[in-house]
């Protein structure tokens, strides 16, 4: 499952050259992936004379302050998830658009206020002390939102700008730090800094998760891992009563940050109440589907989920078999803990297009890893396609296996997964895959392997994320010649042996049934009649 306040957390430039060890320029400040929230007035704050109300118990709930706190400051503690902090609230009483909370036990147990304006969700944290002394200067550390903090301790002046530049830049941040009503959610992009000093010592993403609140992730359920052209894709969709709406796409490829903002940027098809949705026509390999929830109340996405499918098309007439080839595999070892193994697989050969070839049943019943018929999914054909169009840069169609673990784990090529970051070619370079001497093969590290649900596999492996395959860089498949294999598979006259979907053998098909038939060296699934 993926929230969208993820997308709202700040994460600052790890390479800034001060990192961890001292303060640096407000002028060096590191761009923020956080969302802005618009305002149509500037928000209120607090002033030394406003009158409130006695504070009142607001609950409970959990405080979260982004690693980049301990990044930069070497203290490691004071980052994290810290639950059942008690939370405070009081009123204005002269200004019904203006409140305050208090989270108590903050850092070294000292507590924060901060200033709501009812009207946008903006907040303000004005200057308060943390109760920490700095590991490395020695000095206690004042925090603010960091817009306050930048009109603080600098100015125009000071930072060589003129008056609208230094306001557009306080505006900017200030948008940062809003409040979600449904979700009953603080969001604070902060600012460290000693008092006195006009340089920062640390940023980091402050929120606090109210208890009790409506859980607004969408669920989305795939009837399976994969779907072909006799077998298409359904995939439901459900969400609470609360939400306003919901939106989902559907991409070829793996999961991305650049996915889900095309989604909010350019919408996608909308949802009024829980459905079954068929997918008719995905692309061929991985597909993600990825769905948002929106607020009655703010009317603004509040969290998002996403789930991949691969689409393995037989495509039986675009295809020919060259029989069994040699395949040295070293993919799945990153779970397994195991040596690349040596086995034989069938391969097959694009009639249109002739730089395509693919591995069929990779990881089923031929997988020298499998004890049995319940190791992996026989519901369907999978395949492994590659091209080799460009022999210097082999492409591998990104797509779940077939070997079965406690989470769905997709295959895909490093080299295309750092392309598609944006990352330069001399980077991505030392990770294509190549196609030479009639192998196919990939460097180390040139494959890798991904699942929304690493954590069900691997309690040490972050959920959502992609790990290197392929440590020993043996990955190769041996491509046979097209011509000479074909006189094989020419000789109709062979007697044919048939077989369960699960791989035992089958002395007499009983008609309706569907079997895998084998003629001499050619495999195929059939439907007898």
């Amino acid at each position: 499952m993926k929230k969208i306040y993820s997308l709202l957390v700040c994460t600052c430039v790890a390479t800034l050259p001060t990192f961890a060890t001292a303060q640096f320029k407000l002028a060096d400040r590191p761009k923020c992936s956080r969302q802005a929230i618009e305002m149509t007035e500037t928000p209120c704050k607090a002033n030394a004379n406003t009158t409130w109300t006695d504070w009142t118990s607001a609950g409970t709930g959990t405080l979260t302050v982004s690693s980049d706190f301990g990044d930069f400051t070497g203290m490691t503690e004071y980052s994290g998830d810290f639950a059942g902090k008690t939370v405070d609230v009081r009123h204005a009483v002269d200004n019904d658009k203006m409140v305050q909370y208090r989270f108590n036990g903050v850092f070294n147990n000292v507590s924060l206020v901060v200033d709501l304006d009812l009207t946008t969700g903006a907040l303000k944290l004005m200057p308060q002390a943390t109760g920490i002394t700095d590991l490395f200067f020695g000095l206690p550390l004042t925090v603010a939102d960091f817009a306050t903090c930048y009109e603080t301790i600098s100015s125009a002046e000071s930072l060589d700008m003129t008056q609208e530049e230094f306001q557009q830049v306080v505006d900017t941040y200030a948008a940062y730090n809003y409040y979600i009503p449904e979700l009953q959610r603080f969001y604070i992009y902060t600012g460290y800094y000693h008092e006195g000093e006009s340089d920062v010592v640390a940023l980091a993403d402050l929120s606090f998760q109210m208890d009790g609140a409506t859980n607004y992730i969408p669920e989305i359920k795939p009837v399976s891992t994969f779907s072909n052209e006799t077998h298409p894709q359904q995939v439901s969709f459900t969400f609470p009563e609360e939400t306003s709406y919901m939106t989902y796409l559907i991409q070829a490829g793996h999961y991305t940050e650049a996915k889900l903002q095309a989604l909010l940027k350019n919408g996608g098809t909308q949802l009024d109440k829980s459905a079954m949705v068929d997918i008719t026509s995905p692309a061929v390999g991985l597909n993600t589907v990825i769905a948002i929830t929106y607020g009655k109340e703010s009317g603004q996405p509040l969290e998002s989920s996403h789930v991949e499918f691969t689409y393995s098309p037989d495509e039986a007439q675009q295809w020919k078999s060259l029989g069994e080839t040699d395949v040295t595999a070293d993919i799945l070892q990153l779970i397994s803990e195991t040596q690349p193994v040596d086995y034989k697989v069938q391969i097959q050969q694009n009639l249109t297009n002739e730089s395509l070839y693919r591995l069929v049943n990779p990881h089923g019943a031929t997988y020298p890893e499998n004890n049995s018929a319940d190791d992996y999914d026989s519901s369907v054909n999978h395949y492994l396609i590659f091209d080799v169009s460009d022999p210097e840069y082999v492409k591998l169609t990104p797509a779940h296996v077939e070997k079965v673990y406690a989470a769905p784990v997709y295959v895909l090529s490093t080299a295309q997964m750092l392309t598609e970051a944006g990352k330069k070619d001399a980077f991505v370079k030392p990770y294509k895959g190549t196609y030479a001497n009639g192998y196919i093969s990939f460097p180390k590290n040139g494959l890798a392997l991904g699942s929304t649900g690493w954590n069900l596999i691997q309690d040490d492996l972050d959920p959502e994320g992609f790990y290197y395959t392929n440590a020993s860089g043996t990955f190769k498949i041996k491509v046979p010649d097209s011509g000479s294999v074909n006189d094989i598979y020419s000789d109709d006259n062979a007697t044919p042996e048939y077989f369960s979907l699960q791989g035992t053998r089958v002395d007499n098909p009983t008609p309706g049934s569907i079997v895998i038939q084998r003629r001499g060296n050619k495999v195929q699934k059939i439907y007898v009649k």
